[in-house]
């Protein structure tokens, strides 16, 4: 953690102030944090004893740095997109508010707080296109309007279903986690599908798809 807290972002201070990203020594510990999560607990599961938490550093300590410098490497593929996207908002903020509010959602959602820690590995990695994908759909807005309100109608609608979802009386049950946790990357994968698919989706996506998979999410959490 000590070589670490010297050697992460070094040099690369004003251009992550730049990105309008969290302040760099946060994120520097953000990243610490989540490499040993990487590294020593690679089911998740916690030591409960002296010895297993023994174990697991044991497991993992010859991987710390390199889990950190990957995700070094994430963050530092973000900060350029970042930039321009942060310029675009400004220039269309007053222009055409209601996609630039959505664009900010986006970005909330996306940089939440302790999401270097949160978020699985494999979408993480994903994060520089999602922003590429951001980037593209904030330069061509003039262009299409019509396309961005209606993507923004239906992204309202599909976060609403998703929230009524998660917010349903007695919680949803554990099994349906997992579709939960993938959801709103789903969401990006669409956005990409949307504004940028030379970016290419992970998987087949389309805004029929996700109501189909909340519709499925509906009756799993009914015990159908």
């Amino acid at each position: 953690a000590k070589f670490l807290r010297k050697s992460l972002f070094k040099g690369q201070e004003l251009a992550i102030v730049a990105a309008g990203m969290e302040e760099h020594q946060r994120l520097r510990e953000d990243i610490i944090t989540a490499a040993y999560k990487a590294a020593c607990l690679e089911d998740d599961s916690l030591p409960r004893t002296e010895a297993e938490f023994s174990d697991c550093l044991q497991r993992g300590k010859n991987r710390i740095v390199a889990e950190a410098q990957r995700l070094e490497g994430v963050v530092l593929g973000m900060l350029e997109p970042l930039k321009i996207i942060r310029r675009l908002q400004a220039r269309y903020r007053d222009i055409y508010r209601n996609a630039v509010m959505e664009t900010d959602e986006q970005l909330q959602r996306l940089l939440r707080r302790d999401f270097l820690f949160d978020v699985d590995a494999f979408w993480l990695e994903q994060y520089p296109r999602y922003l590429k994908a951001l980037q593209l759909r904030l330069e061509r807005l003039p262009a299409q309007l019509d396309k961005d309100a209606a993507f923004c109608a239906d992204a309202k609608a599909l976060y609403k279903a998703l929230d009524n979802f998660t917010n349903r009386p007695g919680g949803f049950p554990p099994a349906c986690r997992a579709d939960v946790e993938r959801f709103p990357f789903l969401m990006e994968e669409l956005r990409v599908s949307e504004f940028a698919q030379v970016l290419k989706t992970v998987q087949p996506v389309s805004v029929k798809r996700l109501h189909r998979i909340l519709a499925e999410l509906e009756i799993k959490a009914s015990g159908g």
